[in-house]
């Protein structure tokens, strides 16, 4: 079974990069998502916001421009919602 190819007998999707940066936005989003966040939401939707930066960093070069959009896009926002 390859990395990508979900165990027999669920129907999750395989995993791309659409997917999962898609799903660090919105954990990101979920902790942000409060009028007044918690400490601990800052910290960790601060923490998955760095991770997207990282890997925009990381992958310069190597992405489609819907990919590089989408990236852009996600990160946008999410620091968009950061206060102050």
């Amino acid at each position: 079974m390859s990395e990508t190819t979900p165990p027999a007998g669920t129907r999750a999707p395989p995993v791309t990069f659409y997917t999962f940066v898609v799903s660090l936005g919105q954990a990101a989003m979920q902790h942000l998502s409060t009028k007044k966040p918690s400490e601990d939401d800052l910290l960790i939707a601060t923490n998955t916001i760095q991770t997207l930066a990282l890997l925009q960093t990381k992958t310069q070069g190597n992405l489609d421009e819907e990919e590089g959009k989408l990236l852009e896009a996600i990160l946008a926002e999410l620091r968009g919602k950061l206060p102050g």
